[in-house]
């Protein structure tokens, strides 16, 4: 079995030869065979192990257990340990979530520290199955259809063509100990539910399942190579970038094939992965808002509206008397002088000082709003302005106006208010401009 496994890794990971490894280990069968094939091969192997505490004594059993074999085998050992559950209420995620994200944040903050040049995990064949079948079960492309890669970025996984079985013989025959995890009988988790209750019914229905499900996911790769060279030749011309935020043609983007296929890979490096739901809305009303952790998407008329989600932790900025320049939330500079300059930039505005009131407030638009145009006659509520000026849900909230006694002097590098102009009659003027 040692034969088969050296010829796997020699064949696969050419590259790791004479490189430093880490290798994540709790103490089970994958990981203390996976360590112990690559001691036994002689790669620069460090162990690096987590304690979740979520198995009480036993989690702690099971570091000792590591730190032992290590002192054995003469292979420096890193340790951590966390508050699982409560990181996971915190962050309202699971817990196998939490524990994914706190494994391989600490795992890549030693490779940092370190410079270790991989990162090996004892994912295995089953493994890969599970996490197919979870994705099938909650939506997905093709890509989560293909499970986990052998390399990815600086993580590899040795075993992961090899199966469970497989692992557990080839540790029985050179007498190597493990550590049982009992969590894995519970089938309150769902990749263990998985693995107990689901593949046992699909083993039964073909006994070469593993073998089968092996073919599938090499032919299912090649479907996404061909996916993947279609999305490179692409015209993506329904697709605008526009300062801070992106456009999308929803006309435009229709007219392609699979289009559902081609905006889900457009919103990905965006954390929108079920996009469902934004795909929905193209026949809806405008003002449908769609959120991933750090960007949301507004249907707005025949486009969808992608930007970064931002959180300020006041609505209302104030500008003194005194004030020369602002750098937050927008960047202004301010300037009291006698001379008027003529110019057509409209992002510059020249103000009647002694008509403002101190201190000027700057903030976005409210319901209710209006102002009195330059160069009109009457007043105009700002949202029958806006909707004039062709502006868009989210270019609505982000338009900052500069205000006195609740008066409103200048849609910020757009239109000024005709009772704050300069006239024949003003002897201070404050200049104010937007810097880009």
């Amino acid at each position: 079995m040692i034969k088969k496994l050296e010829k796997h890794i020699d064949s696969i990971f050419p590259f790791i030869k004479g490189k430093k490894i880490l290798l994540g280990i709790s103490g089970g069968l994958d990981s203390m065979g996976l360590g112990y094939l690559l001691k036994e091969l002689g790669y620069n192997l460090t162990l690096a192990h987590v304690n979740f505490n979520l198995r009480g004594k036993h989690s702690d059993e099971d570091e000792s257990f590591v730190t032992q074999w290590a002192q054995e085998n003469n292979l420096p050992l890193f340790k951590t340990s966390f508050d699982t559950n409560s990181i996971a209420k915190e962050r309202k995620i699971s817990i196998e979530m939490a524990a994914r994200d706190l494994r391989y944040d600490w795992f890549n903050k030693l490779t940092e520290d370190y410079n270790f040049d991989f990162i090996a995990v004892a994912h295995h064949l089953n493994d890969n199955i599970e996490t197919v079948l979870m994705n099938l079960s909650r939506g997905t492309g093709i890509t989560g259809l293909t499970g986990m890669e052998d390399v990815n970025g600086k993580i590899i996984r040795p075993l992961l063509q090899i199966s469970r079985n497989e692992i557990e013989e080839f540790a029985t025959d050179v007498g190597l100990d493990w550590r049982d995890d009992l969590s894995n009988a519970d089938i309150v988790y769902k990749r263990n539910k998985i693995r107990h209750k689901l593949v046992p019914v699909f083993e039964q229905l073909n006994p070469s399942f593993l073998e089968s499900f092996t073919k599938t996911i090499s032919n299912l790769r090649q479907t996404e190579l061909i996916q993947n060279a279609y999305l490179e030749n692409l015209n993506y011309d329904f697709w605008k970038e526009k300062e801070e935020v992106v456009e999308i043609d929803i006309l435009k983007l229709k007219e392609i094939v699979a289009f559902e296929t081609v905006l889900r890979e457009k919103l990905k490096p965006y954390g929108f992965n079920n996009i469902e739901d934004v795909i929905n809305s193209f026949d809806l009303e405008s003002g449908k808002e769609y959120f991933s952790a750090t960007h949301r998407i507004v249907k707005d008329r025949n486009k969808l509206i992608l930007e970064e989600i931002r959180e300020h932790k006041e609505d209302v900025f104030y500008i003194k008397g005194k004030t020369v320049e602002l750098i937050y939330p927008i960047h202004l500079q301010l300037k009291q002088t006698q001379n008027f300059e003529e110019n057509t930039n409209s992002t510059i505005a020249q103000l009647d000082r002694l008509k403002l009131k101190f201190p000027l407030k700057l903030r976005k638009w409210e319901e209710g709003d209006f102002f009195y145009p330059q160069g009109m006659k009457g007043k105009k509520k700002l949202s029958k302005y806006f909707k004039d000026e062709k502006y868009s849900l989210v270019d609505k909230d982000n338009q900052w106006l500069l205000v006195s006694d609740n008066k409103i002097v200048w849609i910020i590098g757009k239109r000024l208010d005709e009772r704050f102009k300069v006239t024949s009659s003003t002897k201070d003027i404050l200049r104010v401009e937007v810097k880009v």
